[in-house]
This record gives C-alpha cells, structure tokens and sequence, in this order.
C-alpha cells in the first residue's frame, strides 16, 4: 500500500463532523475532485469508499470524472438535514443488541446476495462474513481491492454477479 498523502479520519465519529454531503455538497466536491490543491472533502470521499492504493483511488477518481458531468448540471444534492437524518439511522441500526440481528437474519428464508468491498471501512468484510452465518441460503462475494464502493470499481463484475444471482 503506498501513501498518497491521506491519513484516516480518526477523528470523524459522525456526529462531531458531519460528512462529505452535509458540509459542502457531493457535487462540488466530486466536481472539484481534480482541481487546484486538495480537498479535504474529496479525501474523505476517497477514504471512506476507496481503499487507500493507487489502483482504488485512481478508480475513485475516475468515477468522480465519470458522474461530475451530470452533478454540475442540477444533479442532486444532498442537504445537511438530509445527512443527519442518514446519520441517526445508522445511529439506530447501530444501537440495535446483536442477538435481536442475529434473529433478524435468521428469520430471512430467501436467497440473499452479500456483497462487499475486501478493504470497505464503513462495513468491515469480516461482519458481512458474519452476517452470511446467519443466513440459510447466502452468497457472499467480496471484492478484492475495494472498499464502500466496490460496485463503482467492479461494476460489469458486479451487474454479472446480480444478473446470474437473479436468474437462480
């Protein structure tokens, strides 16, 4: 893993500091993303979707490249209420006891695709692992070299993986 200049965000617990999102807008920091200097609100896009190699980031920035067309032409933009609300979900899911998950997940009979990122920081590999134990009739796949945004970096892998999953 090479250093590119970015270290994590040891101090983001998301309630002190609101992401990316809530602060500046994803549209203009994806559409700033290759602009004079850096950006601390593109660093921490990059570091919470993208592992921390040059293959993966230059992947982010690729993707940024590929939707900062369509953000600076009206795309959609995220409001700071709007992020606080993503936050006190996930502060709720957060909260819920592990037993009453596991119960939740043990109560589900369908087949369930999981996928995820190998390097994801929001959702580590090792708790879709464990979520999977819990499912009667699970596929985990898990894509080596990615994080958050796996789908982004695999995504012909990715749409293959759900179209062969659908047609089971």
């Amino acid at each position: 893993m090479s250093d590119l200049g970015h270290k994590p965000r040891e101090s983001w617990n998301g309630s002190s500091r609101l992401p990316l999102g809530a602060r500046a807008g994803w549209r203009g920091a994806i559409a700033g993303a290759h602009g004079e200097g850096v950006s601390a609100d593109r660093n921490d896009i990059l570091y919470l979707f993208y592992p921390e190699t040059e293959a993966a980031r230059a992947a982010g920035l690729e993707h940024f490249d590929r939707i900062s067309t369509r953000l600076a032409e009206g795309g959609p933009a995220i409001s700071e209420a709007a992020a606080q609300g993503m936050l006190t979900a996930v502060g709720a899911l957060l909260a819920v006891p592990f037993d009453q998950v596991v119960a939740e997940l043990e109560a589900i009979k369908q087949p369930v695709l999981y996928a995820n990122g190998l390097n994801d920081v929001m959702i580590p590999a090792h708790n879709s692992y464990a979520a999977v134990q819990h499912l009667d009739n699970a596929t985990l796949v898990l894509y080596t070299g990615a994080g958050h945004a796996f789908l982004f970096q695999y995504a012909k892998a990715f749409t293959k993986q759900v179209a062969d999953f659908l047609a089971d």
